[in-house]
């Protein structure tokens, strides 16, 4: 089901479940950016700037009952390029997250996330609090220019407790990336997954998990990419020494076949590490080991792996750091570069200095080796501040400055851009209840 059907169902749905003892609300709002861009193409010999005022009104709607609840969200966007022959563009995001407790053990969950947008790298705010909630992937590699392109993730899952601790889930993801570039590929994925964890006892428990997925490309170039068919297994072995500390021994295999004239691969990953929550605010983890790849027809190789993991939620703000050495694959995104080796780093931050004022940070750094790509190598640095001020309870003035630099060894590869925005958004201080 597409993203518009699929919406459109769930409203139909949420009307009438309005009137049977649920609870909805609706909170709209409406928010006025200007933003000026030093770079707007990405361009590294010949940068050109731009002003660009957006309108976006938008809407949240929620719907709750006593073990189902459903939100819908939607914020179009109209926006005014000073500088560009095509003067308007439209850009469009819309959430769905819906869940039915069907048993006290048992839980659906549906999400779904839509965005059309002409912007190259739209600015992601920082999150404070670890999750294990499905996302779609970020996009690591590098896209340039203004040429509009929709994204969809769409993902359901059920899950079920047996145990205090464990638990068996189900799930699926379907996953588009659609360009009106005609020099990048589309891309298409299906995933099924499945996955378990158990405790034998209160100290020594497993985690598993399998999935498959199937990834399809289409283009109107020359060449088209490989149909890849992904096989990813993990196994961990757990020992608690308390309910907030365990340690791990960890099991990774990815299997990649191509429908072409890539080679195959597969990849081993064996690693080690712990989990600590010492309270409600704060997580750490840090995890490290070896990966080895082989290749048909190529000679094998290896490297380490290391992901850490730390976020502090505190009276007033919080901050969060992550990163590591590794491997990853960038089959699904602007540029489809294959196996890669990366190095990276994220630190951020928010404080609330007053009640009505606040301010955030966030840097983060990466270096990609596209070890399939001959001689590619990217490094991208981003960094982020803003202030936030809010003048009246349902009013919200923000200024943020972006600045990221890209550097590529390919031919006119890198670059620098600065942005700097102002918006006012409008949002009531409370939803409206349409029906109790």
């Amino acid at each position: 089901m597409g993203a518009r059907s699929c919406f459109l169902v769930l409203s139909l749905l949420a009307a009438v479940s309005a009137c049977s003892g649920y609870r909805s609300t609706v909170l709209p709002r409406l928010a006025i950016t200007g933003e000026y861009t030093d770079n707007v193409g990405q361009d590294e010999t010949n940068p050109q700037s731009d002003v660009i005022n957006t309108v976006s009104p938008g809407v949240t709607y929620s719907l709750t009952g006593a073990t189902r609840g459903l939100t819908l969200s939607y914020d179009p966007s109209l926006a005014y390029h000073a500088e560009r022959e095509e003067s308007f563009s439209t850009r469009h995001a819309a959430t769905l997250n819906a869940y039915d407790q069907m048993t006290r053990a048992s839980r659906f969950e549906l999400r779904d996330s839509f965005t059309l947008t002409d912007d190259p790298t739209p600015t992601r705010d920082p999150t404070f609090q670890r999750t294990d909630e499905p996302a779609p992937t970020e996009d690591t590699t590098i896209r340039r220019g203004t040429e509009p392109y929709y994204t969809n993730f769409a993902n359901a899952r059920f899950l079920h407790r047996f145990g205090p601790t464990d638990l068996f889930f189900l799930a699926y993801t379907h996953s588009m990336l659609q360009n009106e570039d005609p020099n990048l590929e589309d891309n298409t994925r299906h995933i099924p997954e499945a996955g378990v964890t158990y405790y034998f006892n209160p100290r020594y428990g497993i985690e598993a998990n399998a999935r498959y997925s199937r990834g399809d490309f289409s283009g109107e170039g020359e060449t088209v990419s490989d149909s890849i068919n992904e096989l990813y297994m993990r196994s961990r072995l757990i020992r608690r020494f308390s309910p907030r500390l365990g340690l791990f021994v960890q099991y990774a295999l990815t299997r990649m076949a191509f429908e072409g004239n890539d080679p195959d691969y597969q990849v081993h990953d064996v690693s080690v590490g712990f989990d600590y929550n010492p309270s409600e605010t704060v997580s750490v983890s840090m995890g490290g080991g070896y990966f080895y790849r082989t290749i048909d027809d190529g000679d094998p190789t290896g490297g380490y792996v290391v992901r850490g993991d730390m976020a502090k939620r505190f009276a007033r703000g919080a901050v969060r750091l992550s990163g590591g050495i590794g491997y990853d694959q960038a089959f699904y995104g602007a540029e489809n570069l294959g196996f890669t080796e990366f190095h990276e780093i994220l630190v951020a931050g928010t404080y609330e200095f007053t009640r009505t004022l606040s301010g955030e940070v966030s840097a983060s750094y990466r270096n990609s080796s596209y070890t399939d790509v001959a001689d590619r190598e990217d490094t991208v640095a981003a960094f982020l501040a803003g202030l936030n001020y809010r003048l009246r309870p349902w009013l919200l003035a923000s200024l943020r400055y972006v600045h990221r630099t890209v550097d590529s060894n390919q031919v006119g590869g890198g670059y620098d851009e600065n942005r700097v925005s102002l918006s006012l958004t409008m949002v009531p201080a409370t939803p409206f209840i349409l029906n109790r």
